[in-house]
Parts: structure tokens; sequence; C-alpha cells
């Protein structure tokens, strides 16, 4: 019975993860296809990010952990977009060489150090949410980011975290922890500020429906 439930548990948090990865990151997109205003988005944080979510497929898929490898897979889909879109409209920052050194490191610890891939992407994560946790609060503007996109990040969180529990995956724990802390310190950064970005429920509305917009002089 404890096996029957503990199967049934696994799916059901497998479940969310999966469509939480799926719409995780599409008001961010939708956002920058209507509105293509980028700002208040971090660029180092998307660049480590893409980094991030290519190596998290490589750990995934060596410790076999499907379900979880089957929601990095979507949300890294959707995350290349919005990191595409988002950085050929961000002004270039003299820290952007940053996630390059970090791609560097990983691929040596791929090759050289596997065992320890998933601590490494663990502590990484920090690299990817710190920028945009710290940016949220400095940036005059937080109109590129969207509050459901950092909603459901507090989700996806959440569940990774207690999926990785179950699994045992350090790595897992460690990025689940530091997603929900970003997420947090994102969604205070919107409310406190009282900079408040429009809400973006209506771009999701108009996903099928997107009227193309001039490119910004």
């Amino acid at each position: 019975m404890n096996s029957l439930l503990s199967s049934v548990l696994s799916a059901a948090l497998l479940a969310v993860l999966t469509v939480s990865s799926v719409v995780l990151f599409v008001p961010q997109l939708v956002r920058l296809v209507r509105h293509r205003d980028p700002s208040g988005l971090s660029g180092s944080s998307l660049l480590f990010g893409t980094v991030n979510y290519t190596a998290w497929s490589v750990y995934l898929a060596d410790a076999r952990s499907w379900g979880l490898l089957a929601a990095n897979v979507v949300a890294s889909l959707v995350w290349y977009a919005v990191a595409f879109l988002a950085l050929t409209r961000l002004r270039p920052e003299r820290s952007w060489w940053l996630p390059g050194v970090w791609a560097v490191v990983l691929a040596t610890v791929v090759v050289f150090e596997r065992p320890v891939l998933g601590a490494v992407l663990g502590l990484g994560s920090l690299l990817t949410y710190t920028p945009q946790a710290i940016g949220a609060w400095r940036a005059p503007s937080l109109a590129g980011i969207s509050p459901t996109t950092w909603g459901l990040t507090l989700l996806e969180g959440s569940v990774w975290l207690a999926q990785s529990v179950r699994d045992g995956l350090l790595g897992g724990i460690l990025s689940g922890v530091i997603a929900v802390a970003a997420a947090t310190a994102v969604l205070a950064a919107i409310r406190v500020r009282g900079v408040t970005p429009e809400p973006d429920l209506d771009d999701l509305g108009d996903l099928w429906d997107l009227d193309p917009l001039p490119d910004a002089a």
C-alpha cells in the first residue's frame, strides 16, 4: 500500500512539474513578443540559465531521472526562446562574458568529474537566479518582468525540491531551494517597490491573436 501511495505521489509531483514547466516561461515569452520590452530582465541571468538548462539535461539523463528530464527539456525550449528575444533587445553588459566561463567550467566537470556535476549545477543555480533577484530591486523599470512567470517559478521550485528529495538528487535539492528563494525575492520586489508591471494574463489570453508591432526605434 505504501509503495502504491509513493508511486501515485511521485506521478502527481511529476505531472505538476511537467505542466508548470510547460507554462512557466510562456507568460514571459508572450510579454516579450507582444510588447518587445525586456526592461527589468537580466541578460546575465538569461545566459547563465541557458547554460544551466543544457547541463541539467545531461545530468538528469545520466541519473536516469526521466520525469525530471522531460520537464527540464520542455522548460529549456521556452527559456531559449525568451533568452533569444530578450538578449537581442537588451544593451550588452560587461558581465555577459561570465556565463561563457561558466560553460567552460561545466564542460570540464562533465569530462573529468561527472559524479559531482549535480552538486555543481545546484550551486550554479545561484548564477541563474541571483542577478535577477537583485536586479528586481535595483532596475528603474520592471515592465519586462512577468509576475505570472515568477509565481510559477515559485511553484516549480517547490515541486522540483520535493521530487529531488524523493529521488535523492543533491543538485535538484539545492536548485529547488535557490529557485524558491529567488522567486520570493522577485515577487517581493514587485509588490514592495510599487513599480508593478502591467498584469500579463491578458497576454496569455491573446496568445493566438498576436498583432504585429513595429520595431522599437
